[in-house]
């Protein structure tokens, strides 16, 4: 009967990680699609302009830290701390590499698949809204020649500019992409950090909210550089923050040690094969019957 058990387990388990990978692996193709313009067939929203739209004047600049950069610093050094981390929680554990194992596809899963779906979900905004970047007229080139600025929205326009991708790219100004991903990772790395590091390791007191401040340092950084390299506008920059801390916290709660760290008075086991909340409440019924004292006539009182 045990062996058939942990075969169930086994085949769910398997069926479980393999349906999480192929997710992953379809939302990060769309998303590095959408995010590098290689779907050509869809093209943003044709926003018009006002010819003396000063915030539409900006010259062209290179990104000072690029698309892969962004998505380095905002992947690798919570991956690293996952890993480090877990490897000392679980090194005294007779199940350790299981345990190990378990925790960290617990957390890097949810980091990047947070991450995937963050970047997807705000080259899809980026499409619909077709916002125009801060260096628009300068890819675009705008023959205003043949335009009638005397309207005072322009909507129907030509550009004069060669490289077709630079300016359908000029098209998708909110929200930030940049400033999303590196919100999105950073913030990750700074709940991480509270819930695993700061929680097992009470003496850090001040080298975890040391991390904590560079990392959240970092993804400011990121998103100033936006507005330094003519990229985008304030309100795109502040816009994808915002998305990007949605998604870590939307796919943070689907994590059993967060919910392990609201609920610390009870084992660190209870939580650790489940993520579903209702499970959550029942073993919080039980830590409230297991907490009522018996009196003398058998009856239980709290």
């Amino acid at each position: 009967m045990k062996t058939v058990i942990m075969g169930a387990v086994s085949r769910a388990t398997l069926v479980q990680v393999t349906t999480d990978i192929t997710v992953f692996i379809i939302v990060t193709i769309f998303a590095l699609l959408l995010s590098f313009n290689k779907l050509t067939a869809i093209q943003p929203y044709i926003r018009g302009f006002f010819c003396d739209d000063q915030s539409l004047m900006y010259p062209y600049r290179d990104d000072s830290i690029s698309t892969i950069t962004t998505a380095i610093l905002s992947l690798l050094p919570p991956t690293i701390i996952i890993l480090f981390t877990e490897a000392f929680l679980s090194k005294n554990d007779s199940k350790r590499m299981r345990i190990f194992v378990k925790n960290c596809y617990s957390m890097i899963g949810c980091l990047f698949l947070g991450f995937s779906l963050c970047v997807l979900f705000i080259e899809i905004v980026k499409m619909f809204v077709g916002r125009l970047r801060p260096h628009f007229f300068s890819v675009c080139q705008p023959s205003f020649s043949s335009t009638n600025c005397s309207r005072k929205f322009i909507t129907n326009y030509s550009c004069q500019g060669k490289d077709l991708e630079s300016i359908s790219d000029s098209k998708k100004s909110f929200p930030s992409g940049h400033s999303g991903a590196a919100w999105n990772g950073m913030v990750f790395l700074a709940i991480y950090i509270q819930i695993r590091v700061r929680r097992h390791w009470p003496r850090l007191r001040v080298a975890c909210p040391l991390l904590q401040f560079v990392a959240v340092s970092v993804a400011a950084y990121v998103s100033i550089s936006r507005l330094q390299d003519y990229k985008h506008h304030t309100g795109d920059v502040i816009g994808g923050g915002i998305i990007g801390i949605l998604f870590t916290i939307i796919v943070m709660y689907q994590n059993p040690n967060v919910k392990r760290h609201f609920l610390h008075h009870y084992d660190q086991a209870d939580l650790g094969e489940t993520m579903d909340t209702v499970v959550c409440m029942e073993l919080h019924q039980e830590n409230k019957n297991s907490a009522e004292i018996p009196t003398i006539n058998g009856q239980a009182k709290t």
